[in-house]
Formats: C-alpha cells, structure tokens, sequence
C-alpha cells in the first residue's frame, strides 16, 4: 500500500511540474466539487465575456490559459512550501516529498513557461505579455511575503482580478465589464478568507441565503444595464447559489 501510494504522489509531482493546471487540481482543486465550481463559475463565464463581446480564437484562448496556470502555480509552489510556514494558521496542502524537490520543480516550470511562450510569441505582443506577467508574479510575491492577514486581503483580491484579466487584456474587450459582472465573487472570497483566517466571524460560504440575496440583487443590476451580462452572470450566480436553490426546490415538492 505505502509503495503504491509513494508511486502515485511522485507521478502526481512529476505531472503537477510540467503540466499546467495539474498542481491545482491535485492539490487545490482536489475534491470534483471544486474542479466544478472552477469551470462554471471562473472559465464558463471568461468564455461566454469573449464569446458576446469580442471573436474569440480558441488557439490563442488555451495558449493563454496554459500560460497563465504556468506561472500562477508557481505562486501556488511558494506559497504552499514556504510561506505557509510562516503563517499562525496554516493550512498544509502539499506533502513533505513535493517540496523536497521544489528547486527542480521550479526548473521544469521554467522550461514550460518558455516554451509556451515560443509558441505565443507570433500570436499575442509578447512584450505585453511578459509585462502583466511579471506584474501578476510581483502581485503574488508581495501576497506570499506579506504575513499580517489585515494587509493580505488586498493581494489576495487583486489577484482575484488578475485571473480573468490575464487573458481578457489580449482580446479586444472591456475588460472594466467583466469585473464589473463578477465584483459579488470578489465580496465573497475576500469574506471567506478573512473567515478562514479567524479574522471574521461571518461564514459567508455557508450563509446560504446571504449569498442568494447578493446575487441575486446584482443580477437585477446587471438586467437593467446589458442583458448580454445577465446570461455571462447566470453561470456564476448559479455555482454560488445552486445548494441554496436545490434546497428550497426540494422544500416545495
């Protein structure tokens, strides 16, 4: 049994270096709930924005997309093998064997993001690209080194915003719009970690009907702005809303 298991967390190692996504899916994203959660309230949503408001080419949309998790999940690598030792509380995520070799993981990353990059380079400004790719690095370099929750939120929101601007910025959209539709999200992360972190007592993840209310009451905003936003709005209402809606559904029958 331990050969076995040894046998499948170093796959999962050597998987998780040079496949981007991986990490996160072995190790943040690791229930299917959350995987779930991921595609219908983050990737459907940036989709259906670019889809409505702008042609979208499906190459350069997955180029992106693999570039971005390529050096996002080296914060991801930082955070989870140093920084989180540093925390008063810490939530272990990895196992001991991945960070032992996290130098050469860091090597194999780097060889990723280069070759990504030749591959982007005739598609998007690469100069552009390895602008907001440093800025989104230096972002989650200040949020791994910042220890003061009080002060963390802030990184921790900027990159919730990060994640869909990555790949807006290089498709002729407003990009102002999108984070427009998806500011009720950036409420509710920032609520859950300061209630994950023990700085509130508010467990807005699991105060159901509060999460209704605020978005549903958005989604009345968005109606009388641009219905194109209502339905772009509609999968994300949907992932925070839908235990609360089932509920009530099986309630009435």
């Amino acid at each position: 049994m331990g050969v076995t298991h040894k046998k499948v967390e170093r796959a999962k190692i050597y998987l998780s270096s040079l496949v981007p996504f991986f990490y996160t899916k072995f190790y943040r994203y690791y229930q299917g709930r959350k995987i779930f959660a991921y595609i219908l309230g983050e990737l459907i949503p940036v989709v259906m924005f670019l889809y409505l408001y702008s042609h979208i080419d499906y190459k350069k949309f997955l180029l992106l997309w693999l570039f971005f998790w390529s050096i996002y999940e080296i914060g991801y690598f930082i955070n989870d093998c140093v920084s989180v030792k540093k925390e008063n509380i810490s939530s272990i995520r990895v196992e001991n064997q991945f960070c032992k070799h996290l130098n050469i993981i860091l090597i194999f990353r780097v060889i990723v993001v280069l070759l990504l990059l030749w591959n982007l380079y005739k598609i998007v400004p690469i100069l552009k690209l390895l602008v907001i790719s440093f800025f989104l690095m230096s972002v989650f370099y200040v949020h791994n080194k910042l220890v003061d929750y009080s002060y963390r939120f802030l990184t921790l929101v900027l990159l919730g915003v990060l994640k869909p601007m990555f790949i807006l910025y290089f498709f002729d959209v407003d990009i102002s719009k999108y984070i427009f539709i998806i500011f009720p999200t950036l409420i509710v992360k920032y609520l859950d970690y300061l209630f994950a972190k023990k700085i509130s007592s508010l467990d807005i993840r699991n105060s159901r009907k509060h999460n209704f209310w605020l978005f549903t009451g958005w989604g009345f905003i968005l109606v009388f702005i641009d219905l194109k936003m209502v339905f772009i709005f509609l999968p994300i209402y949907t992932q925070y809303n839908k235990i609360f809606i089932y509920q009530k559904v099986k309630n009435a029958f």
